[in-house]
């Protein structure tokens, strides 16, 4: 199956073959957010975020959507969207990402293999990639719990994740943009399950 992904500022996590709202589902569960996850949570996602200003030099960049993503090896894929392995652009995917993170939480060769993250070094491989002719040369980022890997999010990173095939791999995702509009669509996260704009949106439908 596709990555479960948990985005705590829209509320909402995938389970089974549909989102869901994330504090019905911990009700069901009878589980919560402490204090101390708020306070952690929040902190890792300001600390990167000064991290990517200094990197790429853009002060003004704001921080946009973060999510939780969980890849199960032993959940098979049930058709393309479910095939998270395909070379992608992160501006093409998402719109708005201006710069993308991801903060690993656990480590390959320890707690899966597989799912290592690889960049197109030059055309050819990032042609090949997006369905061009074969050849070129790919770089891998080696997941282990606490790297951050960052880069800006357009044309010039086309890149992929290998195929989890054992074990489960863990991640956060932070994106970064110069859209104030949905910067300030993204609430900082407060805790509680969330409500968000999942809710919302599904009262006005």
């Amino acid at each position: 199956g596709p990555p479960s992904v948990v985005d705590l500022h829209q509320g909402s996590i995938s389970y089974k073959e549909n989102f869901v709202l994330l504090h019905k589902l911990m009700e069901f569960k009878k589980v919560n957010f402490t204090s101390e996850h708020i306070e952690v949570y929040n902190a890792v996602r300001d600390r990167v975020g000064e991290r990517v200003k200094e990197l790429f030099g853009a002060p003004g960049i704001l921080p946009e959507m973060s999510f939780f993503s969980h890849i199960n090896s032993s959940k098979p894929a049930r058709n393309v969207h479910d095939e998270y392995w395909h070379a992608h652009i992160d501006t093409e995917q998402y719109g708005t990402f201006a710069a993308t993170s991801i903060l690993y939480l656990n480590t390959l060769g320890v707690d899966y293999s597989g799912g290592e993250f690889r960049f197109a070094d030059d055309s050819t491989a990032a042609r090949e990639a997006l369905g061009g002719p074969s050849g070129g040369n790919w770089s891998s980022v080696e997941p282990v719990a606490g790297r951050l890997v960052a880069f800006t999010s357009g044309r010039e990173n086309v890149h992929h994740v290998d195929r989890v095939s054992t074990g489960v791999r863990l991640a956060l995702t932070m994106a970064f943009t110069c859209s104030e509009a949905k910067a300030s669509s993204v609430l900082r996260w407060e805790g509680g399950g969330g409500s968000g704009l999942l809710e919302a949106e599904q009262e006005q439908s």
